[in-house]
């Protein structure tokens, strides 16, 4: 059955649209210096590629940042969701490019783009990646829904498809279902015969795929049946991969052993984690010298508004459970824990007005870019909890282990997509986050995050919109892997 692929295909596909975006915004800044120069084009050419490699870095970032990289229907952005909305927000990307780029050429780094240039290159910029954008925006309102077949055996099962049908119905059909000895169906789909007539009923249904539950490849005939299938040309996937590929989360209800193995024997694992951290020690200095003025203001905007220390330092569970001290602007008072650790929330009244515009901004988090130095910490990974919480939620919550197999991170895929945890319930949520994270990581993967930081940082916030997602299943916790610290006195520390 197939299992990977699927989601990597999400990933890719925006990787060529930012690839195109450069291109295209290439291609016209060269056009402009062929058509606004004199002398010889060529080598006026060879003398400004640096502003090339700017402008082509430049927009796609921007654009993947303002959302219109996502679907439609799937943005949480505003200029994704209409004609001129994508208008306006091709326009503002060029905008942020200008920008940019002049603010390299005032510094001298042989960015020699003339007004001339910038107007003609400009201007067909503008153009050709608006009509790639409206193109994009024509083919996902026209694209044929996705004929889709269920093979399900058991009820949870089936109300999880209902669930992601209801939240992508302009994208997916749902033909029909198979039925199982396990299972009849509930809902009210169509049934389009016995699972032992599935290949014939698939291909004279047309179906584009087939979504089928793990269980239904633990019966050896079913097995069968799904392996003559994918043979016969029709995809198969299980409902877990499914649910990847539209939430980008992996439902903890749904997760196995057996998708764990798979999900951490990627033979590039060691590679990657040893590139992760050689990116992480030099963004870290980049990073200090950048944002240093913001830090320090910060700094002083705490010392002048509130008693106690600039800098707190936390207890935080790292990789494999490692407990390391997590350093941050203090944004609470100084008694806020007198009577103990407690979980911190959105409007947290022990939060003071400035630290509250702090962590609105994430200002708070840029002393933990030390942490990464350190070691204790990489730039994009699974947000480090507190010893004092950590049992707590290994008991509660399945598989919660796993998220501490890599270097926790300043930010991630959880952190991006869900606000701040205030319960075991949001706990779970931010792991099914965790956990597709930690299958399909990679330094691709790492760069849309921190882009999508970026996003967070400008708004405030993570989006207003919540992503589309499950309702909460509860599960029984799975075997502890590893034996977890705690930690023998609780120290009055802020979340």
């Amino acid at each position: 059955m197939q299992t990977n692929g699927l989601v990597e295909q999400h990933w890719v596909r925006v990787w060529l649209y930012c690839l195109t975006d450069a291109v295209l915004c290439n291609a016209a800044l060269i056009a402009g210096i062929y058509l606004r120069t004199t002398t010889d084009g060529t080598k006026n050419l060879a003398l400004m590629w640096p502003g090339l490699i700017v402008a082509g870095i430049t927009l796609p970032c921007v654009t993947y940042i303002v959302g219109l990289y996502a679907p439609p229907a799937r943005s949480e952005s505003w200029l994704a969701r209409g004609q001129t909305g994508t208008i306006l927000g091709v326009l503002l990307c060029h905008g942020a490019v200008l920008l940019v780029l002049t603010g390299f050429f005032y510094i001298n780094f042989s960015v020699r783009f003339g007004r001339g240039i910038m107007a003609v290159g400009g201007t067909l910029s503008f153009l050709l990646v608006l009509l790639h954008h409206l193109r994009l925006r024509n083919q996902a309102g026209h694209h044929p829904a996705e004929r889709v077949g269920l093979l399900l055996t058991s009820a949870q099962d089936e109300a999880t498809a209902r669930h992601l049908v209801e939240q992508y119905r302009q994208s997916m059909q749902v033909v029909g279902v198979f039925t199982t000895a396990y299972q009849s169906p509930r809902a009210s789909w169509p049934v389009l015969g016995p699972s032992e007539q599935m290949v014939e009923l698939a291909i004279t249904h047309g179906l584009s795929r087939v979504v089928c539950s793990w269980d239904a490849v633990h019966d050896q005939a079913l097995r069968d049946r799904v392996s003559t299938l994918r043979y016969s040309g029709v995809p198969v996937v299980s409902l877990l991969s499914w649910c990847e590929e539209l939430l980008q989360a992996a439902p903890l209800h749904l997760v196995t052993p057996e998708w764990l193995l798979s999900a951490s024997g990627s033979p590039q694992m060691q590679y990657l984690q040893k590139l992760k951290r050689l990116s992480d020690v030099a963004a870290s200095v980049l990073v200090l010298l950048a944002l240093g003025p913001v830090m320090l203001l910060g700094m002083l905007a705490v010392r002048l508004t509130s008693r106690g220390p600039v800098i707190y330092r936390q207890r935080r569970s790292g990789q494999r459970g490692q407990v390391f001290e997590l350093l941050k602007l203090r944004t609470m008072g100084v008694d806020a824990e007198r009577h103990g650790a407690v979980w911190s929330s959105t409007n947290d009244p022990r939060v003071t007005p400035v630290g509250r515009l702090l962590r609105k901004y994430r200002i708070d988090e840029i002393p933990q870019v030390i942490n990464v130095l350190r070691g204790d910490m990489s730039f994009v990974g699974p947000r480090p909890e507190r010893p004092e919480f950590v049992a707590q939620l290994a008991a509660q919550i399945p598989y919660f282990q796993e998220r501490q197999m890599i270097r926790p991170g300043i930010t991630g895929w959880a952190q991006v997509n869900y606000p701040y945890g205030a319960s075991v319930e949001d706990a779970q949520r931010k792991l099914e986050y965790d956990l597709y994270y930690l299958k399909n990581m990679g330094l691709v993967l790492d760069m849309f995050i921190l882009l999508d930081t970026v996003r967070t940082v400008v708004c405030g916030s993570v989006w207003s919109s919540p992503r589309p997602t499950l309702p909460a299943v509860t599960a029984t916790p799975a075997p502890a892997a590893m034996p977890l610290p705690v930690p023998s006195q609780q120290t009055p520390v802020e979340r």
